[in-house]
């Protein structure tokens, strides 16, 4: 009649691991998981068998052996498929396994994004737009400081400035949160149809910019050619960099208002130009307005492929006087 398992008690080895897998191999818990199993065989102790001199050991070596710690012994170990020192079973007394847990591990300290390096014009032109951050930038509004907030022509060169620091290779990425609050920012200059401005009648009511925040951020008004185009242009330079069609029409937008601001009547001793502001007191045909519409134009040739004759036509000027706009442009 076949003997009833029973567990082992001190003095007695522990119970054997067998392994289907790999024979010969020391049985880990990052093995993986093999088709193991416990075997609980009859054992008795013989009467003549001296007792080992540490009684404890095999009661150690035992829960050692339960928990998934493999206590290798010289011949597994040099069968083990395993590299030196990678992934092999912990070897030796109780006390050192103890001592190997409590071990302080190595900090590894966090190393800080290095800040680019940056020399000359660069340099200094990113303490001058810390500089205007720190004095005129309105904290969480995207706006400039003013009477609240600063007319558009101020605005529209914080903008430029902003691509420009953007267009610095070490800066790009960085700038990103720049680039969006400056869009944030000006869209509270965006008037549809002149509808909250109370300072008269204008000769276009076409979206554009506001010469000061547009309602409800601001009393809205006269909208400025030449602060049109300058926002017009660093648009274009924006979906030069970012592909964004969104920019790109916007800017097609602007040159749309400053299309419709040419002056054609036959009345004027010299037609042509397009004026200083749509309000429908302002004479002024001047050189700060038309010379940057014409830049606009360009910009929107290179980003679309117009030829310089299409340019032309939609501004309605020949192409000497796109050269010469381009000339005094600084183009």
């Amino acid at each position: 009649m076949a003997e009833a398992p029973r567990l082992a008690e001190a003095g007695d080895r522990p119970a054997r691991r067998a392994c289907t897998d790999t024979p010969g191999h020391a049985y880990t818990k990052t093995n993986g998981h093999h088709d193991c199993s416990v075997l609980l065989t009859p054992m008795r102790k013989p009467s003549n068998h001296p007792r080992l001199p540490r009684p404890g050991l095999a009661a150690i070596v035992a829960c050692l052996t339960l928990a998934g710690v493999g206590i290798g012994t010289p011949a597994a170990v040099a069968g083990s498929s395993y590299p030196s020192g990678v992934s092999r079973p912990l070897t030796g007394h109780a006390r050192t396994l103890a001592r190997v847990a409590k071990a302080p591990h190595p900090k590894t300290k966090r190393k800080k994004p290095r800040k680019p390096k940056l020399r000359g014009n660069p340099a200094r032109a990113l303490l001058a737009f810390q500089a205007m951050q720190k004095y005129y930038y309105i904290p969480g509004s995207g706006l400039y400081s003013g009477e609240p907030f600063s007319y558009l022509w101020p605005f529209s060169q914080a903008l430029a400035a902003t691509v420009s620091m953007a267009n610095i290779a070490p800066l790009s990425r960085a700038f990103a949160g720049e680039i969006h609050a400056r869009l944030v920012g000006l869209r509270d200059y965006l008037d549809t149809a002149n509808s909250g401005a109370p300072e008269g009648t204008f000769t276009s009511t076409l979206a554009a910019y506001d010469g000061t925040a547009a309602p409800p951020t601001g009393p809205g008004g006269t909208k400025y050619y030449d602060d049109n185009d300058w926002v017009g242009i660093e648009l274009a330079r924006l979906y030069k960099r970012t592909h964004n069609p969104a920019l790109l029409g916007s800017a097609e937008g602007i040159m749309a208002f400053e299309m419709a601001g040419w002056q054609v009547d036959p009345e004027l001793a010299c037609p042509g130009g397009i004026p200083f502001s749509n309000g429908s007191e302002n004479t002024d045909r001047n050189t700060v307005t038309n010379a940057p519409a014409a830049e606009l134009a360009v910009q929107l040739y290179r980003a679309k492929e117009h030829s310089i004759a299409e340019i032309c036509r939609l501004m309605g000027i020949s192409k000497p006087t796109l050269y010469s706009y381009l000339a005094e442009a600084g183009g």
